[in-house]
């Protein structure tokens, strides 16, 4: 993995010595898999896989800070009864 210099405010930074310096890349890693996740730029398999963390483990990461794994919106619904409506026709023919 590459490395990176990251400008820490001097507060965040007294906090942060309190911690060793995997926890802390641990964190970093699992706060950008996050954003970047909850902006669309990445899948939540892909977060799991950048925050190096299971898909189950990140699931309960972002449950815990209240963002949803998951959105069924309305277009995906649609999409559904589109689905079930096609399916119903296949099923209904072959009968």
């Amino acid at each position: 993995m590459g490395a990176q210099i990251l400008q820490i405010p001097d507060e965040m930074l007294h906090i942060l010595k309190s911690r060793s310096p995997r926890e802390v890349d641990d964190q970093v890693c699992l706060a950008l898999a996050i954003d970047m996740f909850m902006n669309g730029d990445i899948s939540l398999g892909k977060a799991a896989e950048y925050a190096q963390i299971s898909l189950h483990e990140m699931i309960d990461q972002l449950k815990e800070r209240g963002i949803p794994a998951f959105v069924y919106d309305e277009n995906n619904f649609r999409e559904d009864l589109e689905a079930i409506k096609k399916y119903q026709i296949l099923k209904d023919g072959n009968q």
